[in-house]
């Protein structure tokens, strides 16, 4: 059955996965990629290609034996055989269900309600910001020291940890820099865009946190230049296992670090005059 969760803005329903519920159907997926896309929606699934993570299906062929969409891993060589590309980009594949990681399917739906004010925005990103613990995480900008102190501590990257185990820490470190590079990126547009909404004080508060935030997304940026690209692996590996590398990454951790502090006390002083 489907599961329903109401959020402030819109409904979310979802398939339950393989792992909720037994046997779930290929027509039960397909039925639920139909009715929305026929609705106007592309969906979000996990699987399709490669591991369980999500993806966009935007249609179908062949009654829904060949899926389209968009999928990060659409073009790796070990997905070839059962994947081709379209000129647009997006993918055509027809072995999606023999694929035992695709899992589930969902579908955000029509947005409703009023959209947030853009006060209501950047409170919620001084929440997000904020330096705080939840549980055994660090959160916000407190978790600048947690991700250095990793890095600096050789327990992690001993000669005794294999291929495995560092690969699978660089694709959190990397996940972290392209997070930061990216969301900061935006972040810097937006406050840029904002800037013209108000009088003199508050548009160079606005272009003062746009101008952190560029720092930010440009130290994260330097950090994966520091550990390399995805076309040699082995070297991408090389350098995050060289203390002297993790050094420098923990350097602009520090100058990141120092940069989202002052967005936020900016961000802090927008808000009190807003």
């Amino acid at each position: 059955m489907k599961s329903i969760s109401m959020e402030p803005g819109h409904r979310e329903e979802s398939f339950p996965s393989r792992g909720e519920r037994k046997g779930p159907k290929k027509e039960e997926f397909l039925a639920y990629i139909k009715e929305h896309i026929a609705q106007g929606y592309p969906v979000i699934a996990l699987g399709i290609i490669g591991p369980p993570e999500p993806y966009i299906v935007a249609g179908y062929e062949a009654a829904g034996d060949v899926l389209v969409g968009w999928n990060f891993f659409q073009n790796d060589s070990e997905f070839a055989s059962v994947v081709r590309t379209m000129d647009n980009g997006y993918f055509k594949c027809g072995a999606w269900w023999e694929n035992t990681d695709t899992q589930a399917v969902m579908c955000i739906g029509a947005v409703t309600g009023d959209p947030c004010e853009d006060k209501e925005i950047i409170r919620m990103a001084a929440e997000i910001m904020k330096a705080r613990e939840e549980d055994a995480y660090a959160k916000g900008i407190a978790a600048y020291d947690a991700w250095k102190t990793m890095l600096l501590d050789e327990k992690w990257f001993e000669n005794g940890n294999g291929f495995d185990e560092l690969f699978s820490k660089l694709l959190v470190q990397n996940d972290a820099m392209v997070c930061i590079a990216d969301g900061r990126k935006w972040a810097a547009e937006y406050f840029q865009d904002l800037s013209e909404k108000y009088g003199v004080e508050e548009k160079s508060t606005c272009l003062k946190i746009a101008e952190h935030f560029k720092t930010v997304s440009g130290a994260a940026s330097e950090m994966m230049t520091l550990i390399g690209d995805w076309s040699d692996i082995d070297k991408m590996l090389d350098n995050f296992g060289d203390r002297s590398v993790r050094e420098k990454i923990s350097e602009l951790l520090d100058q990141a670090k120092e940069a989202d502090i002052k967005a936020y006390d900016q961000i802090m002083q927008l808000l009190s005059c807003i």
